[in-house]
């Protein structure tokens, strides 16, 4: 789903049983895990920096979206699936 765009369809089979955001679930994880691999503290604060924006700006908006357009369902799914895992 694009962050910006009107969302179309509702998804909530498959892994987004597991977490409402999968693809920033799995890129928070790769930039830990470059972190981990180089052993860079800049590392680690790129991943930090990542999660903050994704959780405070990237996300809500998605969740506003989603909210508006599916209504009753998507509240249903939000209350039963945690945000990042």
């Amino acid at each position: 789903m694009h962050t910006f765009r009107q969302p179309t369809r509702l998804v909530t089979s498959g892994i987004y049983a597991l977490s409402r955001n999968p693809m920033y679930l799995g890129f928070l994880l790769m930039l830990l895990g470059v972190a981990v691999c180089t052993n860079e503290a800049l590392n680690v604060l790129f991943a930090i920096v990542f999660f903050l924006v994704a959780q405070f700006w990237y996300i809500p908006i998605e969740e506003r979206n989603a909210e508006r357009t599916f209504g009753q369902p998507y509240l249903d799914y939000r209350k039963n699936v945690r945000r990042w895992l």
